[in-house]
């Protein structure tokens, strides 16, 4: 499951967590797991933390730009952590930085062992979007957008779910009524629009890295909304 940044974080506030929605979300994971013993991996956006930091830079990635990003993700997902421990879910951070390696941006290499014995452990791995080594270009972006579809790919999950903070894909957006909303996705025909902070580029982003990593697999995608209550549980429920 990869949790939005704009589900956990105010993203029109540098460094706010929303506390309420992610203690919600812990509980309701928590909850959803002890009914049904799913094997999970979450993976989190950067929000207010790691996007406000790294649009401060304009994609030119620095040492020290790649510092500061990557010790605000860190301390969002300490947070997170933090939760979800609070709630009795067995949550174990594991540092993007030292599974992935990109190439021109792209997954050149995948360490995905520590991840596999972790779900071997029964713990539940919370990855994020980071920055990462890049053997072209020194140092990338990776997004969660990115990691989900990527984990559920090789190691042959059958769910993967997105919690965004709207009730899903429209053909165009803003919605100009409930019609708009696609309840199957056609990627040839929805329309979408990208946050003014995000840069690594919103719904459109979420669609082209499904499309890229799961084209040919059996995997459900279902992108919902976490900000109404339950969704994340009935979510996850569903899967026993």
């Amino acid at each position: 499951m990869k949790i939005g940044g704009s589900v956990i974080t105010d993203k029109s506030k540098p460094f706010t967590l929303r506390k309420h929605v992610l203690n919600r979300i812990a509980s309701e994971i928590a909850k959803a797991i002890a009914e049904t013993k799913i094997r999970l991996i979450l993976v989190h956006g950067g929000g207010s933390f790691g996007h406000f930091v790294a649009s401060r830079f304009k994609n030119k990635l620095t040492t020290t730009s790649c510092i500061e990003i990557h010790e605000a993700m860190e301390r969002l997902n300490r947070k997170v952590v933090s939760y979800l421990l609070k709630h009795g879910v067995k949550a174990i951070p594991i540092d993007t930085i030292s599974l992935f390696v990109l190439k021109r941006k792209h997954v050149f290499k995948a360490f995905l062992e520590p991840i596999v014995n972790a779900l071997n452990n029964d713990l539940v791995p919370v990855l994020y979007g980071n920055v990462v080594f890049d053997v072209a270009e020194g140092f990338s972006i990776l997004s969660g957008d990115t990691i989900a579809p990527c984990l559920a790919s090789k190691l042959g999950f059958e769910n993967l779910f997105y919690a965004i903070d709207v009730d899903g894909v429209y053909k165009r957006y803003p919605p100009r009524s409930d019609d708009d909303l696609l309840e199957v996705l056609d990627l040839h025909k929805a329309k979408v629009g990208v946050g003014k902070i995000d840069v690594t580029g919103g719904m459109a982003n979420k669609l082209i890295e499904i499309a890229k990593w799961i084209k040919g697999k059996k995997v459900k995608v279902i992108l919902f909304n976490a900000l109404k209550k339950n969704h994340v549980y009935m979510v996850l429920r569903k899967l026993k």
